[in-house]
């Protein structure tokens, strides 16, 4: 059988390190993205492996953002504007995804 899914919306403000290059800026924004996106099991062309979403658990996004930290060098720091995701018996994905420099 199939699982359920619940459509969840993310969104992220990043800060990166002042010294990037408006190029670096925009691959980092790009790559942040993929991973999350690898978070909630759709696939993509990285070799990113973040905690991934489960039924019957708790996604918890300040562990995505340890790990968004871990796998980024240029990050200055990050916020998501989500709260954790207790998925019961879903797996949770993503309706809309938003990475927002600043």
């Amino acid at each position: 059988m199939v699982m359920p899914e619940t459509q969840h919306t993310v969104s992220l403000t990043l800060w990166p390190r002042p010294l990037l290059t408006a190029d670096q800026r925009a691959k980092l924004q790009a790559e942040v993205a993929l991973f999350i996106r690898a978070a909630f099991r759709e696939s993509g062309t990285g070799d990113y492996q973040p905690t991934l979403t489960y039924p019957q658990s708790r996604f918890s996004f300040s562990r995505l953002g340890e790990e968004l930290h871990q796998q980024f060098a240029g990050i200055e720091s990050l916020h998501f504007n989500n709260v954790d995701i207790v998925s019961e018996l879903n797996i949770p994905r993503i309706k809309s995804l938003q990475v927002v420099l600043s």
